[in-house]
């Protein structure tokens, strides 16, 4: 005799609670009978253990950890570590889980009926090789995916930099324009450490190991004035050739052969190609973000990953995009370059959010006309701020200056009108520093991530208007207040404010002449670190006196304020006072 069911998940009435689901589709038990449920009309995943009545969430954005949205989900596979594979049938895709959260693995552009799309799937399953099978049902078919056994997802480097990482502020000039032309825009360097510049003066493809520049190789054709380029892991190069001829090109690198492979109607200001092999184009005249699937045989229209084709700064609108970064979630970073800002749309959503710029949610960084973006391992954004000469980075205590930060020029700590930039395999920076012609090299200071003996001081003090005023801008007065600064050992050190008003720093050697300020000036910040605080990082010998004038970036501000130093030793700190007479007497 068959006996009556035990209830194992739901209350048998509709709803969202712990205990209840809502049109249950696909389940999964696994060894420890722990069941999951496609929870298909709460658009989650609910876990429920053995015994259980209360389900736990563990997809969804009702999640303890949300980090996927889903439409609808009607499959579940565990795989043999325990990471879900989700079949999403309201988006149309599958996503699956890691150590990184989900991402999406197929179906990720949209709905259809090409050979990288489907419609409403239902169930998934895998065989014994890790290939993929989906029942496409209104499509009317079974789809199989392949697994891709050699697969490498990334050809460029994305390294993972610690808090407190610091490049040498003066760069090396590793090419001119002899070899990169006039007004360079794109670089790129792959995993091995071969850099690739596209020349728009000569219309060429400058590719050479990073040692050696005077064994360039050169690729020729028919493109004209490209500003972006970017390459796989199996060498192809594309490159932008918009402006003048309506397409991108792909240099297949077997063949040495160029084919198009995009239609467009203008120039690409950046280029990308995803895990999943979209090909994606900024397109700078046209406020808009398009792609198309690389794995397509014939040349299809492109589709909209973002921006209206209308310029505005409502969150589904563009202005001038340029550089643009695809994570491996098919997250789409855009440099909103007209906006200043950067702006993020989740894979498949046409609306944006502002995560970097004067607008976005926690701003702690005003940019000017970025146009370049880089995410490093642990998703923290790299910026070009291409209107302000400098390249800032971000991190656990928000945005700070990295390189360029004392303004525009020719000199080897600055830039001029900077386009795009790259990271080689040892965390160095390459930058295209268009205005002045050629290609700078800042060095990554490995010192600077060396905690093992940091040693940390904290100074402070008040501004009032009993304190030395001085020009700090040549003509217009602030106060100040000047500090010795003496360390006893050589090596990085790190000075950051902490302060309710807008602090600016000034580093200067030895002497420290308050209406001559420009002298002996080695380092200055303002606002590179939170809350319009000043981050000076910079390397410091035992044998040179420095002064550190803490002022305001606005006039005769007064108010409380912090220093907080660490380096590799301690530092005494001594205030200055009666500077001006000591400059006299000395």
């Amino acid at each position: 005799m068959v006996a009556s069911n035990l209830v194992a998940a739901g209350t048998g009435i509709y709803g969202s609670a712990a205990d209840q689901i809502s049109t249950p589709l696909g389940i999964f038990v696994d060894v420890n009978l722990d069941l999951y449920v496609a929870d298909c009309g709460n658009h989650r995943v609910q876990l429920f253990p053995p015994g259980q009545s209360n389900g736990i969430t563990v997809a969804g954005n009702t999640s303890l950890n949300p980090t996927i949205t889903l439409r609808c989900p009607s499959g579940i596979v565990l795989d043999a570590e325990k990471y879900l594979f989700i079949l999403d049938s309201g988006n149309h895709r599958i996503v699956g889980s890691g150590v990184n959260g989900f991402r999406c693995l197929v179906g990720c552009d949209g709905q259809g009926s090409q050979s990288n799309q489907l419609y409403s799937p239902f169930s998934l399953s895998f065989d014994s090789y890790g290939n993929m099978f989906v029942t496409d049902t209104f499509n009317h078919r079974i789809q199989k995916f392949l697994l891709l056994k050699d697969f490498s997802a990334l050809s460029f480097n994305q390294p993972k930099f610690c808090p407190t990482a610091t490049w040498n502020p003066d760069a090396i000039t590793i090419a001119n324009r002899s070899i990169v032309g006039q007004w360079s825009r794109a670089i790129f360097m792959n995993t091995n450490n071969t850099i690739y510049v596209a020349n728009r003066e000569n219309n060429t493809i400058v590719m050479w190991d990073e040692e050696g520049v005077n064994s360039a190789k050169i690729i020729h054709d028919s493109f004209t004035g490209p500003s972006s380029l970017f390459v796989t892991s199996n060498g192809d190069i594309y490159i932008d050739d918009g402006q003048e001829n309506g397409r991108v090109q792909k240099w297949n690198a077997e063949t040495e052969i160029f084919v198009t492979v995009m239609n467009v109607s203008s120039e690409c200001a950046g280029l990308f190609v995803d895990v999943n092999d979209n090909l994606y184009c900024s397109l700078y005249d046209e406020h808009q973000v398009v792609k198309r699937s690389l794995n397509d045989a014939v040349i299809t229209s492109n589709s909209v990953a973002a921006g209206t084709g209308i310029e505005g700064s409502d969150p589904n609108q563009l202005l001038d995009p340029r550089g643009i970064f695809v994570d491996v979630n098919l997250d789409l970073y855009v440099a909103d370059c007209g906006n200043h800002r950067v702006q993020l749309f989740h894979s498949g959503e046409l609306n944006g959010i502002t995560v970097a710029g004067s607008e976005s949610l926690n701003p702690t960084i005003t940019l000017r006309f970025p146009s370049g973006i880089i995410l490093d391992a642990e998703k923290y954004l790299f910026i070009l701020d291409s209107g302000n000469h400098r390249i800032v980075g971000s991190g656990v205590n928000g945005f700070r200056c990295l390189v360029g930060c004392d303004g525009q020029g020719p000199e080897s700590n600055k830039l001029s009108g900077p386009f795009s930039f790259s990271f080689d395999h040892s965390r160095n920076i390459f930058v295209t520093d268009q205005w002045n012609n050629r290609i700078q090299k800042f060095k990554y200071l490995e010192e600077s991530c060396d905690t093992s003996s940091v040693v940390e001081t904290m100074y402070s003090s008040v501004l009032t208007s009993n304190h030395p005023i001085y020009p700090r801008t040549g003509c217009d007065f602030s106060y100040y207040e000047a500090i010795k600064i003496r360390v006893y050992k050589n090596g990085h050190y790190s000075f950051n404010s902490i302060s309710n008003i807008n602090t600016y720093g000034y580093m200067y050697a030895k002497d420290f002449f308050p209406f001559i300020p420009s002298i002996n000036l080695f380092a200055k910040d303002d606002g590179s670190s939170s809350n319009s605080q000043f981050n000076i990082s910079i390397p410091l010998q035992i044998n040179t006196e420095y002064i550190l004038v803490v002022t305001t970036y606005n006039l005769v501000e007064t108010g409380a304020f912090s220093v907080y130093m660490s380096g590799p030793d301690r530092v005494d700190l001594e205030r200055l006072r009666n500077i001006y007479i000591l400059n006299l007497i000395s």
